[in-house]
């Protein structure tokens, strides 16, 4: 090892304990899939199995958070603000920055497919296509190509958030696996600053979080910032965040922006029209 990867290497031991993760239950391994490499060598059917289990760690995470005042109020606001004409936006690093494109290309292919279907019925409600926006950490460069470091400086975040010009009109859900991801949390703090309603969504216990992690205890306890804590468990493979973490804050977020879309088309459209979308079983 050179002199300067091992500067670098004490550095990160001794001076960033801030960065230090392992006392996270989103970065140790789960006892359901202990010696999953053995199960799968032996049968491969077995061994998806025994991976797909943890996913129904979700479901009781899902009924507690599905039943919480902190979801109602997600739904509430978010209807609110588009009502008025604000905006509801995601933010996200990573495996949530692509979560977070994803639910705004949700919203914006419902209503183009509106409009090429039934286009008597998207001028009744079209206005809402472009109110729904998404922040990833790095911007579209990061979607084809890692963007080293971005994510470990609020002010990344935060610039992002400036540039899109939140106002206290919209409504920010800041979404981060971990719970400490810093440009994240840096979105949620410049949507804060600017008035915006903001919500934010993680995967481990706040009350471990707000031991360990500065950056993420002064987000959770920023009585302008609205917690989710969606805790369902270490992943199927210990430090992939991107399983049933991602997995359950696609539900939550999902669900939410789907009750909310609900909610509106409700207001504008009859029961026969929305029938015809295919929503007659709501």
């Amino acid at each position: 090892m050179s002199q300067t990867a091992r500067e670098m290497a004490e550095q990160f031991l001794n001076g960033e304990k801030q960065f230090h993760l392992g006392m996270l239950p989103t970065e140790q391994s789960n006892p359901k899939t202990r010696n999953l490499d053995r199960i799968f060598a032996a049968d491969p059917a077995r061994g998806i199995q025994t991976l797909l289990a943890v996913d129904f760690d979700i479901v009781p995470m899902a009924k507690r958070v599905f039943r919480s005042r902190e979801y109602r109020q997600l739904v509430d606001d978010g209807l609110r603000m588009l009502r008025n004409g604000g905006r509801l936006g995601f933010s996200g690093c990573g495996a949530t920055g692509r979560l977070s494109i994803l639910l705004e290309s949700m919203w914006r292919q419902f209503f183009i497919g509106l409009r090429r279907e039934h286009p008597e019925l998207a001028a009744k409600c079209g206005a809402w296509e472009d109110q729904v926006f998404s922040i990833m950490t790095g911007g579209d460069f990061a979607l084809v190509k890692s963007v080293e470091s971005f994510e470990d400086y609020s002010i990344f975040g935060r610039r992002q958030a400036a540039d899109l010009a939140i106002s206290g009109r919209d409504m920010l859900v800041a979404i981060t696996e971990g719970g400490e991801t810093s440009s994240v949390l840096g979105t949620a703090a410049e949507a804060a600053d600017r008035g915006a309603k903001v919500y934010l969504l993680f995967n481990n216990p706040a009350e471990v979080l707000c031991r360990y992690i500065e950056r993420s205890r002064q987000a959770i306890e920023d009585e302008r910032i609205t917690v989710l804590d969606l805790f369902c468990g270490p992943m199927g493979i210990a430090g992939s965040t991107r399983m049933q973490a991602t997995t359950s804050e696609q539900l939550i977020a999902g669900f939410a922006l789907e009750e909310i879309i609900l909610a509106l088309l409700g207001e504008k459209l009859s029961a026969a029209e929305l029938a015809a979308l295919g929503f007659d079983a709501y």
